[in-house]
């Protein structure tokens, strides 16, 4: 018996490196207009509300990157936790977040330390984590490396809880966004260095197959538990037939683990979180044809690396496979 046809060949492209994306880079870069939108993302916002006034009341509590609002750190303080300890990198945020901390009058609970995690001493361990540094693709802000560090260093040894729990990054085959999608829109103006670009509101008739989870990050794991590196071999069977033209990627928090109520995605279309799209060339698929990805994480470096390698298996051979290399 034949096999069926692989369609072989690759590019790879990397964005570009500079200060500005790497994942210490990208917080420091927060500006009032980020942490607007993500306040007034409702259902992130009360998701968190519900999970911090559920676990903080009575606990000491962390806050990694509290940002200019303070808004976790106040949500904890008002619940009921006994102390918290919020910390801040960007030195204009901290300045703002002091300001607000004082005007809601809760300046003996809540502590408002400048610099980055993991270099800040707490005079005690911590029994909540609380944090929202949380990217597109889930760890390219740098959270695996900040919560392996302060569940290590600050949080109580095995009787330490993260929210959120758990988040995940998918990836889906999927055709470019279209007129139809860019009617009304502003206009993407991407990098021509850059290998992806933000998209909002991915619309689901421009996916191929069903998306599939290729990082996941179960913070409650404990230190250790929280992978560095991951490695996934991913299988999608295409279930419209159109053209291949990049691999899209989502969100998904799970706030409590034992509330899925509180799930968080950003394929919802009030989500502060964009959509990922990464460009390959482009593929003619049909029903039933399977997509192979394959794909690496590298999150132990000051720029967390993904690497997605596409291959097309089909009855037919209609163009060649490829490679890229996304660098957030």
């Amino acid at each position: 018996m034949e096999s069926a046809p692989v369609m072989e060949n690759e590019w790879r492209i990397q964005r570009p490196r500079d200060q500005r994306n790497t994942a210490r880079g990208i917080c420091a870069g927060y500006d009032d207009e980020i942490y607007a939108k993500m306040r007034d993302d409702d259902a992130r916002t009360q998701a968190y509300r519900d999970a911090i006034t559920k676990h903080a009341p009575g606990k000491v509590v962390l806050d990694i990157g509290t940002g200019a609002l303070a808004l976790l750190a106040i949500i904890a303080a008002r619940a009921g936790a006994v102390r918290v300890y919020a910390i801040e990198v960007n030195k204009d945020s901290c300045r703002a977040a002091r300001q607000v901390v004082s005007d809601a009058e809760l300046s003996e609970k809540i502590t408002i330390l400048e610099g980055y995690s993991t270099e800040i001493e707490l005079p005690e361990r911590v029994d909540v984590i609380v944090h929202e540094i949380i990217g597109e693709i889930a760890s390219c802000e740098g959270v695996v490396v900040a919560l392996r560090d302060a569940l290590q260093r600050m949080g109580h040894p095995g009787a330490c809880l993260s929210i959120p729990h758990r988040v995940c990054t998918f990836v889906a085959p999927a055709e470019m966004p279209d007129a139809e999608y860019w009617e009304g829109r502003t206009p993407c103006i991407v990098d021509p260095r850059s290998t992806s670009f933000k998209v909002w509101e991915f619309p689901e008739r421009l996916v191929l197959a069903a998306a599939q989870p290729f990082e996941e990050l179960p913070f409650n794991a404990g230190p250790d538990g929280v992978p560095t590196v991951q490695q996934s071999d991913l299988v999608f069977e295409v279930a419209k037939p159109g053209v291949l033209e990049g691999l899209v990627l989502h969100i998904v928090l799970e706030l409590d683990a034992l509330d899925v109520r509180q799930n968080l995605s950003s394929w919802c279309s009030q989500s502060h979180w964009a959509n990922v799209f990464v460009p390959m060339t482009d593929i003619e698929v049909k029903l039933g044809d399977r997509v192979h990805v394959a794909v690496v994480t590298d999150t132990d470096r000051p720029t967390p690396e993904y690497t997605f390698k596409l291959r097309v298996e089909s009855d037919s051979v209609m163009g060649p496979s490829t490679s890229a290399t996304t660098v957030h």
